[in-house]
């Protein structure tokens, strides 16, 4: 079993959940904002707009913290950077506050979790059929956009956007989080130290998040390999 096809399925499920998150929830809201902080479409579009292009403006320092740092912690950090901005929203009663949630919080954790690091996670592990491996992850976002949608209007009717912003909270600490640190493997620890069976898989990917979550084993064991394993996961 090769195991970039793995992390492509991984990579897949994460697009559809953040994009759930962050595309596919803000249109379906306005109308439950617009009547809790008395504004208008316009404005509700100008604060998306802000968010949007505050991701753009970070996505460069994205990149060179990918190319510097491991992808696994990377995304564990923007998930729990987002997860706090969604916790924040419980007490947004403004406007302006609505703003200072949605600008640093949503705009730079979705540069963190979204299509960059994956489209970085699949180039490292495909050299053959690369195109497919990082179509088949991104599709996670359109995919979303076909579902989400409903379901996300189904959540605000039912128990608010706030307590919706709560569900999203516990798939980002308690799904995502951990999936990252379970089944992001440096391509190395499959090319050197065992075949790959569905077996050892999920063996070495217990021991590794209990017993290395932030890889400093790994790093001690690799640092004379001439490339920093750190580019590879």
């Amino acid at each position: 079993m090769f195991y970039g096809y793995v992390l492509m399925g991984y990579s897949f499920a994460i697009c559809f959940l953040v994009a759930s998150f962050f595309l596919h929830a803000r249109g379906v809201f306005f109308p439950f904002w617009m009547s809790d902080f008395g504004v208008s479409r316009t404005e509700l579009s100008f604060a998306v707009s802000i968010t949007l292009f505050s991701g753009a403006m970070f996505a460069p320092v994205m990149g060179y913290m990918i190319d510097h740092f491991r992808l696994k912690v990377i995304i564990c950090l923007a998930a729990t950077w987002l997860a706090l901005g969604y916790t924040l929203m419980q007490w947004v009663d403004s406007y302006l506050w609505l703003l200072l949630v949605l600008v640093p919080f949503q705009g730079l954790g979705w540069t963190g979790v979204g299509p960059l690091v994956h489209t970085k996670l699949m180039v490292n592990w495909f050299s053959r059929h690369r195109g497919m491996a990082l179509g088949v992850a991104i599709m996670g976002i359109s995919v979303a956009g076909v579902i989400m949608p409903v379901a996300n209007a189904w959540f605000a009717e039912t128990i608010g956007w706030r307590a919706t912003y709560l569900v999203y909270v516990g798939l980002l600490l308690g799904l995502i989080v951990p999936a990252t640190l379970l089944i992001v493997f440096p391509i190395l620890f499959f090319a050197v130290v065992v075949p790959v069976t569905p077996a050892r898989v999920a063996v070495a990917a217990v021991l590794a998040a209990l017993c290395d979550p932030l890889g400093l084993v790994a790093w001690i064991a690799l640092r004379d390999f001439p490339v920093p394993p750190w580019n590879l996961w």
